[in-house]
C-alpha cells in the first residue's frame, strides 16, 4: 500500500475512535495507530510564573524542598524566575518530577541574572527542587509554568503532520529542535497560538512515532 493511502487509513482509524479518555483533561491525551500518533491537550492555561511555587528567599546555603502551591494542570514546561537583591547568582536549581508515563525525571538549570529561565523538559509533577545559596539578601526565586507543550513522544526528526489549535491548522515549533547528529531529541512543542488566561484553546499534534517504543 502507498504511504499516502496507509496514513489516510491510521488517520480515518484514529478518527473513528472518537474522544481520547487517556490521561483526562489537562494533561495530554494520546492514541496510536500503527506508527501514527494523536496527541491532545484539552485546555491548558496560558503559564504564570508562581503557578508552583511562589518567590522564595534563598538563604546562606542551599535550600531543598518538596512542598509546592500546585502541580502542572497539563504536560508542559517549567520556570524558573530570578529576582536579585543585588549582584549576579552563582549555581543552580535543581527539578525532580515525573514526565506523562511516570518516570522519574530531573535537571539542572544554571541561574546567574535576574531572569525568567525555561527548563527543557516536560512535566506531569514536580517532586522536589534544589535551589543555590544566596549572593546578596533578598535574592529569590519562584516556579512556575512555562507555554511549551509536552510531547508523548520524543522526536528525533520533525515528523509532524499536522498541528491544530481549535481545530485549525498552524505552525509549531519543536524545543529543543531535534538533530540525529547532536544528537538532540525533541520533547516540547510550542503552538503558534499562544495559551489562553481561561484555558479556552486545545491543541492537537498529529505525528509519525519513529520508534515503537521511545
Amino acid at each position: 500500500m502507498a504511504r499516502a493511502a496507509l496514513t489516510q487509513n491510521l488517520l480515518d482509524e484514529l478518527n473513528y475512535r472518537g474522544p481520547f479518555t487517556g490521561f483526562g483533561n489537562h494533561i495530554v491525551d494520546i492514541e496510536q495507530a500503527g506508527f501514527l500518533v494523536r496527541a491532545v491537550w484539552n485546555n491548558p492555561i496560558l503559564g504564570t510564573p508562581t503557578a508552583l511555587l511562589p518567590a522564595t528567599a534563598l538563604q546562606a546555603a542551599p535550600i531543598t524542598g518538596t512542598v509546592f502551591a500546585g502541580q502542572p494542570d497539563s504536560y508542559r514546561n517549567v520556570t524558573l524566575t530570578v529576582a536579585l537583591g543585588g549582584g549576579s547568582l552563582v549555581g543552580n536549581v535543581v527539578l525532580t518530577g515525573t514526565d506523562n508515563r511516570g518516570n522519574v525525571i530531573s535537571e539542572s538549570i544554571a541561574v546567574s541574572t535576574a531572569t525568567l529561565y525555561q527548563s527543557t523538559l516536560a512535566y506531569q509533577t514536580l517532586t522536589s527542587y534544589s535551589f543555590p545559596a544566596r549572593t546578596t539578601a533578598g535574592d529569590t526565586i519562584s516556579i512556575g509554568t512555562g507555554n511549551r507543550l509536552g510531547l508523548p513522544r520524543v522526536l528525533f526528526t520533525d515528523t509532524g503532520l499536522f498541528f491544530m489549535c481549535n481545530g485549525v491548522k498552524e505552525a509549531y515549533t519543536l524545543s529543543p529542535v531535534p538533530n540525529p547528529a547532536t544528537p538532540a531529541v525533541a520533547n516540547l512543542i510550542l503552538p503558534t497560538t499562544g495559551l489562553s488566561p481561561a484555558g479556552a484553546n486545545s491543541y492537537k499534534f498529529v505525528f509519525l512515532d519513529e520508534r515503537a517504543a521511545n
